[in-house]
């Protein structure tokens, strides 16, 4: 619940309502003979046991927060979007952004240096929407105390190239946005905001005015105008020293490390953690060494190389498959389900679709033909268990004209979960974007828990437009850690499309035992059958590795080993990197592994070997 002056906010329900965001409004209330400070009460009390100071500020409709500072909003745009003229135009932040350009270039013009970056000229200005200009705040004539202004920033999320945009435009003083922008030299399109930075900073040399630095082109700023870097005992630390003439960083490398040190201090300041901040940190050293590696390429030729990687997105084709009569029955349904224009047809129909099927019948095959086809008429969502099967079904999505609708997410992420702690309660917010979504696609819904498919079935339920849901399972397979049942009744109660025949496998061998297996224990005799020479009883782990790489080169094809525990797969790398060579010295001078994995073993780059562990699994390729 969150409560403000003379209005109640409930976002994740009351009493046994159980819908989505609910704005109460009070004014109807707060009328002659009204008792809205009682109806207020009666809803507190039944969210919570509160206090009696609580419930008297409830009563009286008084503000729970006194606060020592007046804000103003800032979205701070991206360099790209404001160079042109009509860039600047766009919401009050660009057109705030324009005219503090124009402020600081007359300026220049009269030979004053630039005092103030755009972040702190916006403190004490506001736009006025009816005048459409820059009014000033403060405090009024006369008038003893005033709050602090501050500006209510948010960037965005630091990993992406798009923070150092908004970081830049904000944080550095500069006469124009192409400024920030990479010139003529090579680059990266996909960083064009890192290399910007370091560029512009590369321009920078001391003035014959000591504390002034001048760009190459011309624009003269004061370096107190730049945020303070603080050390860890809250000493300010100098840009650079001072010497006419002279570049203020000595070559890119300094640039970088003043402003990564200065934005690692800026995310401490937001509150982050510090596992958070190393993560940035590390983020920001590899695109250092990728910055470097595409401005010294040797010639055309490996320039265009870097760029086909990094700048362009490889989607795979589009494969034109043989869908049996089942398969093509489940396509024509989900066709039928958001093609329905007459709303009354629509309420009318059947909206829930069940596809069930054995292993390797083309179930998420099915779902993933049903949201290239939809997607170019209506935004298709995809709904997953865990996030491993999100990236294959983001992995396997062509490149066609509409496949920018196609969203895909684990349920979790879909009911927006947070998970504050490790034993804090799960809060739960139900999601108002799914009144977007025609066509709801989920994969392995026998592994969602109850609650779970309990809350996402009621989402949609309660959505005004009925989109059409699909959902696969195979309640043979695994199952839910905690809770499960519940989705298999109301699949049961679904249109049902059974999906018969088996495409996964050749294998006639293995296809016999994994039927033989799905519904009852197998036993001894039909094990022994089935392993036989898959079982490497007598051999070692780094021998029984070696097999598995040689077959992997042999077939062109990863081979996968699949682990009860993190130590396990990290013994099968330790036994894979002995067979490609690497000796412990080499791992000594390595790098720390991610800690959740439970190894010592650590990361060193070398030719050849690429390993990736993920939950106990190990892929060699």
């Amino acid at each position: 619940m969150q409560i403000g002056n003379g209005r109640l906010n409930y976002i994740n329900g009351y009493l046994a309502k159980d819908h989505d965001a609910v704005d109460v409004g009070l004014g109807e209330y707060v009328q002659k003979n009204a008792t809205s400070s009682w109806l207020a009460t009666y809803r507190l009390l039944s969210k919570s046991s509160p206090g009696l100071p609580e419930v008297a500020i409830r009563m009286a409709q008084l503000s729970e927060f006194e606060r020592s500072f007046s804000h103003v909003l800032l979205y701070p745009p991206q360099p790209a979007a404001m160079v042109d003229y009509d860039g600047r135009q766009g919401n009050f932040s660009c057109r705030m952004y324009g005219i503090y350009l124009q402020e600081k270039r007359q300026e220049v013009n009269a030979g004053k240096p630039v005092c103030e970056t755009f972040l702190v000229w916006h403190r004490s200005r506001q736009y006025d929407r009816e005048q459409e200009t820059v009014q000033h705040r403060g405090g009024r004539n006369q008038q003893g105390h005033t709050m602090t202004q501050v500006v209510a920033c948010r960037y965005w999320y630091e990993l992406t190239d798009g923070f150092w945009g908004q970081f830049c435009i904000t944080n550095l003083p500069h006469a124009q946005a192409r400024d920030l922008l990479p010139g003529d030299s090579k680059h990266l399109a996909c960083m064009q905001n890192f290399s910007g930075m370091l560029e512009y900073l590369s321009t920078w040399r001391w003035s014959e005015d000591r504390g002034v630095v001048q760009t190459t082109a011309g624009f003269l700023f004061r370096i107190d105008a730049l945020p303070f870097l603080v050390d860890d005992g809250g000493e300010i630390q100098a840009v650079g020293k001072y010497a006419a003439g002279e570049a203020v960083f000595a070559s890119d490398w300094h640039a970088f490390s003043h402003m990564l040190s200065l934005t690692k201090r800026d995310l401490q300041y937001r509150g982050m953690r510090d596992d958070r901040i190393s993560c940035f940190h590390w983020k920001q050293d590899a695109n250092f060494l990728l910055y470097r590696r595409v401005k010294d390429c040797q010639d055309a030729h490996e320039y265009e190389c870097l760029r086909q990687q990094w700048d362009t997105l490889n989607r795979p084709k589009h494969r034109q498959l043989q869908w049996s009569a089942k398969q093509l029955e489940a396509l024509r349904l989900m066709r039928e389900g958001v093609s329905h224009e007459d709303e009354e047809t629509r309420r009318n129909s059947l909206r829930f679709l069940y596809l069930a099927g054995v292993p390797g019948s083309g179930k998420s095959a099915v779902l993933l033909e049903g949201a290239i086809r939809a997607c170019p008429f209506v935004r298709v969502l995809i709904v997953c268990p865990t996030g491993y099967q999100v990236h294959l079904f983001k992995s396997r999505l062509p490149e066609l004209d509409g496949i920018e609708n196609v969203q895909v997410d684990t349920i979790h992420g879909v009911l927006k979960y947070k998970r504050p702690g490790a034993d804090s309660k799960v809060r739960w917010a139900p999601p108002s974007a799914l009144r977007r979504i025609d066509l709801i696609l989920m994969d392995e819904a026998s592994q969602y828990e109850d609650q779970e498919w309990e809350r996402f079935f009621a989402c949609v339920k309660e959505q005004p437009h009925q989109p059409y849901v699909v959902t696969t399972a195979d309640f043979q397979q695994l199952q839910p850690i905690v809770s499960g049942g519940l989705c298999r009744q109301f699949c049961d109660k679904m249109q049902t499309v059974v999906l018969d025949t088996v495409y996964r496998s050749s294998d006639e061998e293995h296809l016999l035992f994994l039927n033989r297996i799905r519904f009852k224990q197998p036993e001894r005799s039909t094990l022994t059958e089935y392993f036989g020479d898959r079982h490497w009883r007598h051999e070692s782990l780094r021998s029984c590795v070696a097999a598995g790489m040689q077959r992997a080169a042999v077939h062109k094809e990863p081979f996968t080993w699949l682990t009860v525990t993190n130590r396990g797969a990290a013994e099968v790398c330790e036994a894979a990197l002995e067979n490609l060579g690497v000796t412990s010295a080499e791992l000594a001078t390595g790098y720390l592994c991610d800690p959740n994995t439970k190894s010592s073993l650590r990361i060193v780059a070398k030719k050849g070997s690429h390993p990736t562990i993920n939950i106990g699994n190990i892929w060699w390729g």
